[in-house]
């Protein structure tokens, strides 16, 4: 696998990621914790923003995981 990619261009792809996936989350649960959210935000797109927050938080997770398996790599270089 280390022949095929970059790995130093991969762990900063993976880095960029996370930061715009960790950005996305601040940004939902500043918009989610507002006080007046429950009652002017229509159900279906609270709901929507609750999945959308699920999906981001694992995706989170995957590139973590992802970012540690290339770090490894890169320390056994």
């Amino acid at each position: 696998m280390q022949g095929n990619i970059d790995l130093s261009k991969e762990e900063e792809r993976i880095n960029k990621q996370l930061s715009f996936k960790s950005q996305q989350i601040t940004k939902l649960n500043e918009a989610m914790d507002k006080p007046d959210y429950e009652d002017k935000v229509p159900l279906e797109v609270q709901e929507q923003n609750s999945t959308k927050l699920q999906t981001l938080e694992a995706e989170v997770e995957q590139l973590t995981k992802a970012l540690e398996s290339v770090k490894l790599m890169l320390t056994d270089q």
